[in-house]
């Protein structure tokens, strides 16, 4: 009788832990592609069969694909970057076949969870902490904050540190010396101006930060930043948006308070977004991989409905500068 192949038998095999054979083959989606192909391309070559084990309640779970979505404020008013990694969050969950429902932490209660197969928490849960409605229900945090740290789910997020550090490398290899930030004050944009501004001064180079109102800027908003800015001495010869959004409100702006955009005044936003190649001169960005996290955190959530009980994994993306 032949002996039964065993993750052991395909983690010799692959060169890798038996721990990673164990997620790969329960889906757990943190092991690289090119992992993953090499152990299931090993275990169906080996005749390795996994062992039937879900529960009654368990697969009740995966039968249910309603999800919520859960976030501070409604997603259309909470900036460019959180509306488009919601957006690309709903997307990702429709494509899997989920039936997904946006509600603020205001608006949720034992009713609206009631019948949900898991939910994804976009920046964290007021205070840290999960409320008892949620409690049992599989939860996936997409974007971490400093005080959500406690919740002891899935993550999904980026390197927030990294923007920043980006940012200013970029400015600086354009030769820029006296720099601005336009940030709203909020614990994402304080990671972001907190990391360039170490990275700047680290080079050499004077900072000046400009408070923005919010994610999202008006034109009247807009009009008064620059005005800021064309106070700042040394003028600035470099300038570091939270978002893309911010840095096109203040395009027109800066243009028509004499800043030169093609030789005087680098840029570089943050988040990618499609309107920035449309800008001339165009302006720096970086991508932040709101599609990618978007796709992942669906995908996690999936896999944690079926693995109620398995350790919390955390995923994070690294940031990368798309130059004009």
């Amino acid at each position: 009788m032949a002996k039964r192949r065993t993750m052991g038998d395909i983690a010799e095999k692959a060169g890798v832990s038996r721990s990673t054979v164990s997620r790969v083959l329960n889906g757990e989606p943190v092991v690289s592609e090119e992992t993953a192909a090499q152990v299931r391309r090993l275990a169906a070559e080996m005749g390795y069969r996994m062992r039937p084990s879900r529960k009654r309640g368990e697969r009740s779970r995966l039968e249910s694909k309603r999800v919520l979505v859960i976030s501070q404020a409604a997603l259309e008013d909470g900036g460019g970057g959180l509306a488009a990694v919601g957006s690309a969050l709903l997307g990702a969950l429709s494509e899997l076949g989920c039936l997904a429902e946006f509600v603020s932490w205001d608006s949720l209660d034992i009713g609206r969870v009631n019948g949900v197969a898991g939910a994804v928490l976009l920046r964290g849960a007021p205070g840290g902490q999960l409320p008892e409605c949620l409690a049992g229900i599989p939860c996936v945090q997409l974007l971490e904050l400093p005080d959500s740290a406690g919740l002891h789910v899935d993550v999904i997020t980026m390197d927030y540190h990294m923007v920043g550090v980006l940012a200013a490398d970029w400015l600086h290899e354009q030769g820029c010396k006296s720099l601005v930030t336009v940030v709203p004050d909020n614990p994402v944009a304080s990671m972001r101006e907190l990391s360039f501004e170490g990275r700047a001064r680290a080079h050499g180079c004077k900072v000046t930060e400009v408070k923005a109102p919010g994610e999202a800027i008006e034109a009247e908003d807009a009009s008064a930043l620059v005005a800021r800015i064309a106070k700042i001495k040394p003028r600035p010869d470099g300038l570091f948006a939270f978002n893309d959004h911010t840095l096109l409100a203040l395009y027109s702006h800066l243009v028509k308070s004499g800043f030169d955009l093609d030789h005087g005044l680098r840029m570089i936003g943050c988040d990618a977004e499609p309107f920035v190649k449309a800008l001339s001169p165009r302006p720096a960005t970086i991508d932040t991989h709101i599609p990618e996290m978007a796709r992942r955190a669906a995908e996690t959530l999936l896999w944690r409905i079926g693995n109620p009980v398995a350790r919390p994994v955390t995923l994070m993306l690294r940031p990368e500068v798309v130059a004009p």
